[in-house]
């Protein structure tokens, strides 16, 4: 492949916000990978660069524009990051002193807080011979640099002792590079090093910590003050999938986008079926992140609702749905982290449910006039829901004695029969039933407390109300299990389960792990093309579990300013569905799999 032209210099910010997630996608979603093109621009010409700026760690700085902001006592900080690792430089008169007592030094907050000095860390500095600083977020990683260049160190926060501590990785070196060339540094720190963070706090400074000479100087962010023992006030915040420039304003000093009112309200009741659902936040918002796995509705007798997503202001979403609400169904609403601010920090996941309406009845009962009853057995619970996907509410009977939970068709009018292909499935001592999608295909999987000592089960749903034992977990847990509830309870958009158990057992709570962590990476040979010279792309892409992933789309933006352009690939099979941009389906992905696509 050969760059005939430079394609014209323009804004980069709307095609960033396209790629803002590349570096992890979910089952089903779409992996949609940086443009060619924004790598041209970025690597070629002297611009503004793009976020996910990849560096080579040599001292030179090939940090771009936008990726500057300024640090007290006249230095220059910079910061970027890929899908691997993070990257920071500094320019100061001090970085070249080779002094022994001068230390380069980088607070990181892995897990921003809406309030920052909450959540895992420390608002406590590492003390250097009398100097303790306060920080302005609770910290969990802190990075050093020696002026002498003697050693570079990462040491992160151990909460069950309350300490500072680099003794979970040999020399406590953490993957990290570094180089220093006269008065420049510059830092590269794995992600994988902090946890795979999406979002940092970080403050820097450079510090003396002789006797009688003590200071804190070259701050960043500039409006810290400097001096003996100088405290951080200010900070910046970096969303890690975001195409916002590193030195945007709106960095200092951000939070998590936060949900600030709602639409139902939460627990509001006789809500009409066919109502809307918004969420109005603190900030405005990325549309681009928005989906119905960030902003996801379920019904409990329904699973999920789908719909058109709008934005009725900068900084609220609403759902519309395809379809109406079950009368008295409760329907949860969970916002999750993958939703990001239009800076690209995450949402602090938040949820709320409300009641539809029902209408007419006058809570007179009778026995139904065709199927007053149906079934028979040692029956513990019920629950309703669309089952087969045919619009009514069809019904599964959890039992106890040893006898099988029993699925029950609607034909629509309340007349209710066995299900022609699976009217039961397993065997127990089962006391409660909860439906939900629980692998997010968008039908009613089932989920069925037991007890006598018997572990929980899961069947999935083939979508025709047929249930089967789930392939890799069809059972968890043990004990006197009485009732069971679904949800999304650690705001990752999916369902978790809460089992409650008697005879003094404790409450369990279940993490579901039904989502592939699908990795994408890109590298351009050589990093900076001139017109006239061939240049290669090499996409790797692996899925790391814990779960299989099917329905991956990898996309790739390749400009008309070069000519002669093929590709070729390895590993799992992919097959081409456009050519402008190019698009590739891949094959289920197992964990594990993967595989590289060449671009020439």
């Amino acid at each position: 492949m050969t760059v005939s032209r430079l394609p014209p210099l323009r804004r980069l910010t709307p095609w960033l916000a396209s790629a803002r997630g590349q570096h992890r996608a979910r089952r089903g979603v779409a992996l949609l990978l940086l443009g060619t093109l924004l790598w041209l621009l970025a690597t070629v010409l002297p611009s503004e660069a793009a976020s996910y700026h990849t560096l080579t760690i040599d001292g030179t700085n090939d940090f771009a524009a936008d990726e500057e902001v300024p640090g007290t006592s006249a230095s220059t900080w910079y910061f970027t990051w890929d899908a691997t690792n993070f990257y920071f430089g500094i320019n100061g008169s001090d970085v070249s002193g080779g002094s022994p007592t001068e230390f380069v030094v980088l607070y990181i907050d892995t897990d921003p807080q809406t309030t920052p000095t909450s959540g895992d860390g420390t608002s406590t500095g590492v003390t250097y011979n009398t100097q303790t600083p306060g920080l302005p977020f609770n910290a969990d990683y802190h990075f050093r640099w020696k002026a002498d260049n003697t050693y570079t160190n990462l040491l992160n926060w151990n909460n069950s002792t309350s300490s500072w501590t680099d003794d979970n990785t040999t020399g406590g070196n953490f993957g990290i590079s570094a180089f220093q060339s006269g008065t420049f540094l510059e830092v590269s720190i794995p992600r994988s090093s902090l946890g795979n963070p999406d979002a940092l706090y970080v403050a820097g400074a450079m510090l003396n910590e002789v006797g009688g000479g003590e200071s804190t100087f070259f701050m960043t962010p500039s409006s810290n003050s400097p001096g003996y023992d100088a405290n951080f006030t200010d900070y910046f915040g970096f969303g890690l999938g975001s195409g916002v420039s590193p030195n945007d304003a709106e960095n200092l000093n951000t939070t998590p986008l936060s949900v600030v009112a709602t639409d139902p309200v939460s627990n509001a009741l006789d809500i009409a079926t066919t109502s809307t659902i918004s969420a109005t936040f603190d900030r405005d918002v990325d549309s681009t992140s928005v989906s119905t796995s960030t902003f996801t509705v379920r019904g409990e007798q329904t699973a999920l609702y789908d719909g058109s997503y709008s934005f009725p202001s900068a900084d609220s979403v609403q759902l519309d749905p395809n379809d109406s609400f079950k009368p008295g169904e409760v329907i949860q609403v969970q916002v999750s982290d993958g939703l990001l601010a239009d800076n690209g920090m995450p949402s602090e996941p938040y949820g709320w449910q409300f009641t539809a309406a029902a209408s007419g009845g006058s809570g007179s009962y009778s026995a139904h006039a065709s199927t007053p009853s149906f079934g028979a057995g040692s029956s513990t619970d019920v629950a309703l829901g669309d089952i087969d996907a045919d619009g009514d509410l069809d019904a599964l009977v959890a039992n106890a004695s040893g006898q099988a939970e029993t699925v029950w068709v609607n034909n629509g009018s309340g007349s209710y029969s066995a299900h022609a292909s699976t009217p039961s499935f397993g065997v127990g001592e089962s006391f409660d039933v909860a439906l939900g999608d629980i692998d997010a295909d968008g039908d009613l999987d089932a989920l069925v407390a037991n007890i006598g000592g018997q572990a929980e089960t899961v069947w999935v749903n083939d979508g025709s109300g047929s249930y089967s034992a789930h392939a890799s977990t069809p059972s968890f847990g043990a004990g006197q299990s009485i009732a069971v509830a679904l949800g999304d309870i650690d705001g990752d958009g999916d369902l978790d389960a809460l089992v409650a158990n008697s005879i003094g057992q404790a409450e369990t709570v279940w993490v579901n792990q039904n989502r592939a962590d699908l990795s994408l990476s890109k590298v351009a040979s050589p990093a900076n093309a001139q017109p006239g010279q061939s240049i290669t792309y090499t996409l790797s892409y692996t899925n790391s579990g814990p779960q299989s992933a099917s329905g991956v789309e990898i996309s790739d933006l390749v400009p008309s300013s070069l000519s002669n352009v093929s590709y070729t690939s390895s590993g799992a099979t992919i097959t081409a569905t456009g050519g402008t941009p190019y698009t590739w389906d891949v094959a289920d992905l197992a964990v594990g799999a993967g595989g590289v696509i060449i671009i020439t």
